[in-house]
């Protein structure tokens, strides 16, 4: 997952924490994308369409993406 976010989305990998993936936004980074970017995560980690607008509200206000180490985003605070 990390290689595909960097080399279709342009999110680089930054770190992980214990239980946490840190990407930042890079050059590459087309925001026309994201609607694909968060139908791929969706797939993977099964999110509603809550947290599909949180996470899209996110992208369009932040330079970075944190995403779990876990098989559900319905466990993270995305605030």
């Amino acid at each position: 997952m990390i290689e595909h976010l960097d080399q279709n989305y342009g999110l680089e990998y930054v770190g992980l924490g214990a239980s946490l993936l840190f990407f930042i936004k890079t050059s590459k980074f087309d925001a026309n994308k994201t609607p694909q970017l968060l139908n791929e995560l969706s797939n993977f980690y099964q999110f509603s369409q809550t947290t599909h607008n949180q996470l899209e509200q996110h992208l369009s206000n932040h330079e970075y993406l944190i995403l779990p180490y876990v098989e559900s985003l319905e466990v993270f605070d995305l605030d």
